[in-house]
Order: C-alpha cells, then sequence, then structure tokens
C-alpha cells in the first residue's frame, strides 16, 4: 500500500495485510473481488483445534484500502474447525468438523452476501 492508503495504485511500496489478527492464518482464496481464508480461533486438546472461515470482500471497485470494503466478516463461529474454504464468486464452500471426529467432516455452501 501506498501512501494515499489505497492497494492497487501506482504509489504501492509492498504487500497489504487484510487482517492483523495475532492468531494463525492460512488457506486463502481469492475470487474477483472475495477473499476467504482460515484462522485458527484456539487450540484444542491434542489434534483438534477450532479454525474459523473469514470473508473480506473489496467491494465494487476490487481495490484494496478504500471505502467500500467490507470485512474481515467471520462467516462461522461454531465448536471445532471450519477449514478449506474455496469460493466460485456466488457460493463459499468449506469443510466443517463440529462433530470433533477427525473422520467426520461434512461440506457446508453458502450464498456469497
Amino acid at each position: 500500500m501506498g501512501p494515499d492508503g489505497i492497494f492497487g495504485n501506482g504509489d504501492d511500496v509492498g504487500e497489504a495485510r487484510l487482517s492483523t489478527s495475532p492468531k494463525h492464518e492460512s488457506e486463502p482464496r481469492i475470487k474477483g473481488a472475495k477473499i476467504v481464508w482460515t484462522r485458527a480461533i484456539n487450540e484444542l486438546a491434542g489434534w483438534d483445534r477450532n479454525e474459523d472461515v473469514f470473508l473480506y470482500d473489496l467491494g465494487p471497485d476490487g481495490r484494496f484500502g478504500t471505502a467500500d470494503d467490507q470485512g474481515p466478516t467471520q462467516l462461522t463461529d461454531w465448536p471445532h474447525s471450519q477449514n478449506r474454504p474455496g469460493l466460485d464468486g456466488e457460493n463459499i464452500a468449506w469443510s466443517d468438523n463440529q462433530a470433533s471426529s477427525d473422520a467426520d467432516y461434512d461440506v457446508v455452501i453458502t450464498p456469497v452476501f
């Protein structure tokens, strides 16, 4: 991002951060002006951790740091992990482990709002 505070202009000098959370964030995906990723909310016992899916919308102009941006928005807030998000521009899907079993993942899909 450059001195004007808008990412995508000619004055950019590096990368821009969508999120400054101290938590582990991974699995970013982008389609058009929508970006989804996973954030580890907290570590649970053993292999399990509570991961949630987040969305950032760059708005109609498709540029980061402008007034029409929305986010980050937390899409999931359930026990255990919701991860591996993907999107196609109209829908967002992710793996959901609400059952807290290594072998019991469901796939959830929701429209992009």
